[in-house]
């Protein structure tokens, strides 16, 4: 995975401790400062820059890898408070990463790996389910990406969404793979718009 170092030149950064709790990430106590970081926690960056923008909770979730030159070494896990949700299900980003990374190992034998991904909560249909976007390296058969399709959805074990699905109050998770450079492209997009 990959790692940043903080550059402590280009503002103040405070880091918000964080504890996992049954919904997720709770913030534990007050933030620490650049120096007092430990290594393996997980945080949420607190920024402050010299143009005005005062404590600004990024909503970035980070684990501190390391140290570079005693400054930390950050690899970000999440957005905090992003959720799949449609009933009484409550799925994280962090759950989402650990349905996609167990779901790609099925890939390993073709020797394909998932490039990108996304997900969406489609609640037009009924019922309501989760719709998760692949972007593949190559071309996978239709039966492994069905197993895939299994055990993303299997993954979420969130008790909300496993008692839904076995009651039908949430339809079958929906795998859609979309083009190579489909992401690059979205981003090409919004990066033109001025994003």
């Amino acid at each position: 995975m990959v790692t940043y170092a903080v550059l402590p030149n280009i503002g103040y950064f405070e880091f918000l401790p964080l504890e996992e709790n049954l919904i997720g990430m709770e913030q534990a106590n007050s933030p620490v400062g650049l120096t007092e970081v430990k290594l393996g926690e997980e945080y949420e960056i607190v920024f402050t820059n010299f143009a005005g923008l005062y404590r600004y909770r990024l909503g970035d979730v980070v684990k501190i890898k390391g140290f570079h030159n005693g400054t930390p070494e950050l690899q970000f896990i999440c957005r905090r408070n992003l959720l799949l949700s449609i009933n009484i299900d409550k799925n994280t980003e962090k759950d989402l990463q650990l349905a996609v990374e167990a779901a790609a190992q099925l890939l390993l034998n073709e020797k394909l790996e998932v490039v990108d991904f996304s997900s969406n909560v489609n609640t037009s249909a009924d019922p309501g389910h989760y719709v998760i976007f692949w972007e593949l390296n190559g071309k996978a058969s239709e039966e492994i990406l069905k197993e895939c399709c299994n055990c993303l959805d299997k993954s979420f074990i969130d008790a909300g969404y496993v008692s839904s699905r076995k009651v039908k109050t949430i339809g079958a998770l929906e795998l859609r793979i979309v083009k190579r450079g489909t992401f690059h492209k979205i981003l090409d997009h919004f990066v033109g718009l001025g994003a």
